[in-house]
């Protein structure tokens, strides 16, 4: 039996959340997981639901010196108590903290990366901070997954990651699990993440406030930071009756199904699942040219240039005039079959992951 410890951030909602989860939920023969994280949430929940043992930590993604002393003595602690074959990290502050203690306690690890923190570029002070600290720990895992070509593309031009260690895992969905749209397509408009910085919320409801004139709806589904400003915002551009926030769902396929076009303007992304369940419910999708997301090719897929409000607006503009009816557009269900079928497959997803544990544990 090789018992794996899965060391995340934070145990509340996130994609790196959905991605542990799902490596919970159809664990391969011989593995036994441990999951250890910030506070509790939808992760935590999801976790003690299948019967995984959970390890609830003081971790935040903020920068806090002592409180980070004492979380990389936990995690100590904890390698000590459960005797972990393995250490597989998710999220940038969970990667630090999980490699240096491992390293210490002489086990392997495997980190996987849900987007580098400076992928969009290094115009602000964390992202290079993050660079740095990337730059300094590049020897301290035996694997580093990415979830995007684009990610390897990155760590090969800044010099992360060995490239013998990198490893490209593409998250994956059961795409059986989502009913495909019906055939009329209207103007009503989702957001599906996290209310947080760098998503591009505020620009978006910027830039529909310049649309008041045309027929939409946005329900934005999630929580954070971020929720009580934008509904200052909200009855700053007086969109209150346009705009639904409907807080975290745990299950989107009922909104999604209830819904024609997915937004995600954010600023830097992986490979979010959002983006996959709106194009397995056959969405038009308008997202940032960010991470995987830049090399989507289908005809319902417009990308954009990252914090562009132009842009953004003149996307948002022609979908809402033209290409919601526009029969040229429309989503085809074959052509996203086939795509998530051939890269974005969830059982594929986790025997790659499982491969790269084999991989590790052999090295």
């Amino acid at each position: 039996m090789t018992r794996v410890l899965l060391l995340v951030t934070s145990l509340a909602a996130g994609g790196a959340q959905r991605h542990v989860r799902d490596l919970l939920s159809a664990p391969a023969p011989g593995i036994e997981y441990h999951l250890a994280g910030g506070g509790s949430g939808w992760l935590s929940a999801e976790a003690a639901r299948l019967g995984i043992p959970i390890h609830s930590l003081d971790l935040s993604s903020a920068v806090r010196p002592l409180a980070d002393l004492r979380a990389y003595r936990d995690v100590r602690a904890l390698l000590r108590q459960i005797a972990p074959n393995l250490v597989h990290v998710h999220s940038t502050k969970a990667a630090v903290i999980g490699r240096l203690a491992a390293h210490a306690a002489g086990v392997p690890v495997v980190y996987t990366v849900h987007g580098w923190p400076f992928q969009g570029g290094l115009d602000n002070a964390g992202a290079a901070f993050d660079l740095v600290i990337e730059r300094a720990l590049r020897r301290e895992a035996r694997r580093v997954i990415v979830v995007s070509r684009r990610d390897r593309a990155v760590a090969n031009r800044l010099g992360v990651v060995p490239p013998e260690r990198l490893v490209v895992v593409e998250n994956g969905i059961d795409a059986t699990r989502y009913a495909w749209h019906p055939d009329s397509y209207e103007r009503r408009l989702v957001y599906l993440g996290r209310l947080e910085r760098g998503k591009g919320l505020e620009l978006l409801l910027n830039v529909l406030g310049d649309l008041r004139n045309l027929p939409w709806h946005l329900t934005v589904c999630g929580t954070g930071r971020l929720a009580g400003i934008l509904e200052v915002t909200l009855r700053r551009l007086a969109l209150v009756d346009r705009v639904h926030l409907m807080g975290w769902v745990g299950d989107p396929r009922a909104v999604l199904a209830a819904a024609d076009c997915l937004v995600l303007p954010s600023d830097k992304e992986g490979l979010p699942y959002s983006v996959l369940e709106g194009l397995a419910c056959g969405l038009f999708v308008i997202a940032s040219a960010v991470g995987a997301l830049a090399d989507l090719d289908l005809r319902q897929v417009t990308l954009v240039p990252r914090r562009n409000a132009a842009a953004l607006r003149s996307a948002l503009r022609d979908y809402l005039t033209e290409r919601w009816q526009d029969s040229n557009s429309l989503p085809r269900r074959t052509e996203v079959d086939a795509l998530l079928g051939e890269r974005f497959d969830l059982s594929r997803m986790i025997q790659k992951v499982t491969a790269v544990y084999r991989d590790a544990l052999e090295e």
